[in-house]
């Protein structure tokens, strides 16, 4: 899709505030979920309207899922003020959370999980990080790669990197992407080495191969790059892997849940009681044999639901919105950037909700 035709739906959206741009947004997103019956956690109904902030994160949803996180960079502009955006770094890590503190300029910052003992851990704005072996990897607001340890003390700065997306780290190479394509850098920044011309929604490993896609197609590779191999063709703009499956949104189905066997390379709409299911946010997350995903509809309450991987039992948890979802253990956080962003936890054991920090 054209740049310039979803800035244009973009503005739409936001000033004409019309459910009319929602639908022509959400037309191939209708969920399966009204026709389940589904265990739910008994919780007092909010009325449901179409705010403006709902109206705002569900443009920018689209945006995103349709062009890829790095495309939307470049639309938008890489700016200190990302707190309008769909997307949230954050990780659970040695018993405290780090994440890009829409607060105060997309910088680093840790807590404890129980919210106390809030620190920064950068002067600079943040875009993504990961965490590997006690050390921080993020990209600056000028595209370099920074090298931290977890209180933020200690850093490294690996200058004309120029990746804005860091995936994951292994074997002392560092896997990121910009709107180029993929590379590989030595974690002391001396080899820096172009992987595939494919500017990737989502980057992961898993065994001795890296997965990747975009708006085209879900591909794997080897580890340096070769062999790349394209496994299925749709816009996949998230996946996960687990237990040898990949399973992912398909936005040329209506955004229904698929999974892919990486043995046999079968791609199948997972079900649930013969029922496909949907999402509109494209946030989801797997931990444990359950995937957690929110179900948000135009004139419905958002509710965060759990399904066990064998499709046996689906449940809704609780209402909430939220455009970015991450499982750690037993703790689900959920970010949503209205009203200048909100993070929130759910403790699957207690079956809470708290919120972590808000711009309010």
């Amino acid at each position: 899709m054209d740049n310039k035709k979803i800035l244009n739906s973009l503005s739409k959206a936001v000033s004409s505030i019309e459910v009319d741009v929602w639908e022509d947004i959400k037309n191939n997103s209708q969920s399966g979920l009204e026709e389940i019956n589904s265990s739910s956690v008994q919780i007092p109904k909010r009325k449901s309207v179409l705010t403006k902030r709902r109206l705002i994160a569900a443009a920018i949803v689209f945006i995103v899922m349709v062009t890829g996180i790095n495309s939307f960079i470049n639309i938008v502009g890489r700016t200190a003020g990302m707190s309008s955006s769909s997307f949230l770094s954050f990780v659970e890590y040695d018993n405290k959370l780090f994440f890009e503190n829409f607060k105060d300029r997309g910088r680093l910052y840790s807590m404890n999980i129980d919210g106390s003992n809030l620190m920064s851990l950068s002067d600079e704005s943040v875009y993504n990080f990961v965490i590997d072996d006690n050390k921080i990897y993020y990209t600056d607001d000028i595209n370099n790669i920074v090298i931290t340890d977890l209180e933020g003390a200690v850093k490294k700065i690996l200058e004309n990197t120029n990746v804005l997306s860091i995936s994951f780290v292994l074997d002392d190479w560092i896997y990121a992407s910009n709107e180029e394509g993929i590379y590989r850098i030595t974690i002391d920044g001396m080899i820096r080495e172009k992987l595939s011309d494919v500017v990737p929604h989502t980057l992961i490993n898993y065994g001795e191969r890296i997965y990747f896609s975009n708006t085209e197609a879900l591909y794997k590779a080897d580890l340096d790059g070769n062999n790349a191999t394209k496994i299925f063709s749709s816009n996949i703009s998230k996946f996960y892997i687990y237990e040898n499956d990949v399973f992912f949104f398909n936005i040329n189905d209506g955004y229904r849940l698929y999974k892919i066997n990486l043995d046999s390379l079968i791609s199948q709409k997972a079900y649930f009681k013969s029922k496909s299911l949907s999402t509109s946010t494209n946030a989801f997350g797997i931990s444990d044999n359950k995937l957690y995903f929110i179900n948000e509809r135009p004139a419905s309450e958002p509710y965060l639901f759990e399904i066990d991987l064998d499709e046996e039992n689906l449940t809704k948890l609780t209402a909430i919105e939220a455009t970015e979802l991450k499982v750690f253990g037993g703790n689900i956080y959920l970010y949503h950037p209205s009203s200048g962003g909100t993070l929130y936890k759910y403790s699957l054991e207690e079956n809470k909700v708290e919120k972590m920090l808000s711009s309010k």
